[in-house]
């Protein structure tokens, strides 16, 4: 409870240890899935420097955001070790973090892609099985949080809000994707921040980036043969866009 603007810290503080917590969960389960520790340690750093992970430290009412981030993290620990009652359990800890900020609940996505680079060596089948099980998992959990909410709402527990409905112009909300967040996300901590024109910044930074990816899918396809080429591909537009869902 923050009652006034010199209490405001405390939420602040909050989301930093939070951002935090979640750049120590992607550490650990990077190197639990046999990343070497250079790279897990990149990527764990890139998440406190995203201008997302900047915003919601600086608003102070913003840090049960990021629990939402820390609670998919932990079910993708859980549900890493197999067995029904993980799965459960894990699907418990979405649905929370689907209910205190329904994007973050997302992040499970983060070492589901990770894990595709990990397992390269596993047979495709095997890979799509342990793909279509997280997804499972998510999918569920984020049902479950879609039916809790709609409870409150008819108990009148909870005021509904005009934000949450249902995706009427799906193929509008992708192309919307595919011009914002697809190019924020490949241009890292870059912003488009200028009134007039774009920024060189952001344009060469995404660009990089997104060559480099598609160096990788074209890499899979010679290395393996289009049965991988397509598996790569269908994996990085479905990751993509469930993140962003």
């Amino acid at each position: 409870q923050m009652d006034e603007i010199d209490e405001l810290w405390a939420g602040r503080a909050a989301g930093a240890l939070c951002i935090g917590g979640i750049a120590a969960l992607i550490y650990l389960t990077l190197l639990r899935l046999g990343w070497p520790a250079l790279w897990s340690a990149l990527l764990a750093a890139l998440m406190v420097t995203l201008p997302a992970a900047q915003v919601d430290v600086s608003w102070a009412i913003c840090w049960p955001h990021l629990m939402g981030g820390v609670f998919s993290l932990i079910a993708f620990l859980v549900a890493e070790k197999g067995g029904l009652p993980r799965r459960l359990a894990a699907g418990l800890l979405i649905t929370a973090a689907a209910l205190l900020y329904q994007p973050n609940s997302l992040f499970y996505m983060v070492p589901v892609a990770a894990g595709l680079v990990s397992y390269r060596a596993e047979k495709l089948r095997w890979r799509i099985r342990w793909v279509a099980l997280h997804l499972i998992t998510v999918g569920a959990a984020l049902v479950a949080a879609f039916l809790v909410a709609e409870t409150l709402y008819a108990l009148a527990l909870v005021k509904p809000s005009p934000l949450v409905s249902i995706e009427t112009e799906p193929l509008q909300k992708l192309l919307w994707f595919v011009t914002k967040p697809l190019l924020n996300a490949l241009a890292l901590f870059v912003l488009d921040d200028l009134f007039e024109g774009i920024s060189l910044g952001f344009v060469i930074l995404a660009a990089f980036v997104a060559l480099i990816i598609l160096a990788g899918g074209w890499g899979e396809f010679r290395r393996a043969g289009w049965r991988e080429g397509a598996f790569w591909a269908l994996s990085f537009c479905v990751l993509c866009v469930g993140a962003s869902a």
